[in-house]
């Protein structure tokens, strides 16, 4: 029989998709204290840790960013008419860089469980 291990790579895939979808679901004043303080409770229950709802907020712009250059409204876009100019690819995976960091620095700050990390 084989024993299935939740490690820091599933929590961090599940906090990538939970955060993604409420970053998707941003109301237009933005989400209150409260509302973060939620959604760590959910986030810290998906995966067994106690996530501290001040570290989401980073993840949470990252996603933003991400909507952002994809929309063509990012500030940071650097686009021209013909094409010759386009750093949204740069950008990405700037982005996209930062959001891995963040995610990280989620399951740093939380206290998730050492023993899901012994996998066989």
């Amino acid at each position: 029989m084989t024993d299935l291990h939740f490690t820091k790579a599933h929590a961090a895939a599940v906090l990538r998709f939970e955060i993604g979808t409420f970053s998707e679901e941003t109301p237009l004043h933005g989400y209150t204290e409260a509302e973060y303080q939620t959604f760590a409770r959910r986030l810290s229950y998906l995966i067994d840790a106690d996530v501290h709802w001040v570290t989401i907020e980073d993840a949470w712009q990252a996603f933003q960013d991400l909507v952002a250059v994809a929309n063509c409204t990012h500030e940071d876009i650097n686009l021209n008419r013909s094409g010759s100019i386009d750093n949204r690819q740069e950008l990405t995976e700037r982005i996209e860089s930062k959001l891995a960091e963040d995610i990280r620095h989620i399951l740093e700050r939380s206290s998730f469980r050492a023993h899901w990390e012994l996998a066989a």
